[in-house]
């Protein structure tokens, strides 16, 4: 506990910070009771934060180090390294300089913006808006993004993540389980995309290492070099300069359009429309091309 000095009244606690010379009121003392404090702010550097904590504000260098429980925050904004946030914490907006190292359990963030370094977010953990410098290192779990904006470089995406809008620079290294994205936009290197994906609409630089699993992408267009492509992907319309390496497994594209350098088709692949300049290497397995036309140097 901090050094304090408590009147006689219960209800009607009051602390003095020998440090700071400073008083607050509705703070029991030295009992383990609830601490209600409604505004931090200064240079107030809490070791653990445990139970019922409403806080309203923090701002100013407030280095917490873990908070447990259940504690709501409305603001965080300022220098506020947390360490450690657990529990039922229900942020509603974090910006400035505020480096979590680990968030678990039922956090639904609002908003976050600004330079936020999450290391690890896992649990039920609704985050609403990300956007700014948001290097986030880890998603699993239940993770209900809304809007990612800005340069926001996840390393790794898990579980249930839908996010609806991913636009700006976005380099995912792997997405993998229940994430149905709704659209991709921008410069989004994604290096791994497995499970059940379903991406909407991806356009612009969008360069796919290998895709695999059930990944049923409705449009793609602009400069998209996937190098893999296996399993149930049903791509609707591929346009533009997208440079497939390999095609194999359960791939019923409907229309292929533009500079569409396949090297290998094999296994179902009912291709409906071929035309422009593709220059397949090779093609085998069941492949029933509907209507092939243009430069199409079959090999």
């Amino acid at each position: 506990m901090y050094n304090c000095w408590c009147f006689l009244s219960t209800n009607n606690c009051t602390y003095k910070h020998t440090a700071r010379n400073t008083t607050n009121t509705s703070v029991q003392c030295l009992t383990g009771v609830w601490v209600l404090l409604k505004t931090v702010s200064g240079n107030v550097p809490f070791t653990t934060v445990s139970g019922n904590v409403p806080f309203t504000t923090v701002s100013g260098n407030v280095p917490f180090m873990t908070v447990s429980g259940n504690v709501p925050f409305m603001t965080v904004s300022g220098n506020v390294p947390f360490t450690t946030v657990s529990g039922n914490v229900p942020f509603t907006t974090v910006s400035g300089n505020v480096p979590f190292t680990t968030v678990t359990g039922n956090v639904p963030f609002s908003t976050v913006t600004g330079n936020v370094p999450f290391t690890t977010v896992s649990g039920n953990v609704p985050f609403t808006t990300g956007s700014g410098d948001v290097p986030f290192t880890t998603v699993s779990g239940n993770v209900l993004f809304t809007t990612g904006s800005g340069d926001v470089p996840f390393t790794t995406v898990s579980g249930n993540v839908p996010f609806t809008t991913v636009s700006g620079n976005v380099p995912f290294t792997t997405v993998s389980g229940n994430g149905p994205f709704s659209t991709v936009s921008g410069d989004v290197p994604f290096t791994t995309v497995s499970g059940n994906v379903p991406f909407t609409t991806v356009s612009g630089n969008v360069p796919f290492t290998t895709v695999s699993g059930n990944v049923p992408f409705t449009t793609v267009s602009g400069n998209v070099p996937f190098t893999t492509v296996s399993g149930d992907v049903p791509f609707t319309t591929v346009s533009g300069n997208v440079l497939f390496t390999t095609v194999s497994g359960n791939v019923p594209f409907t229309t292929v359009s533009g500079n569409v350098p396949f090297t290998t088709v094999s296994g179902n692949v009912p291709f409906t429309t071929v035309y422009g300049d593709v220059p397949f290497t090779t093609v085998s397995g069941n492949v029933p091309f509907t209507t092939v036309s243009g430069n199409v140097p079959f090999e």
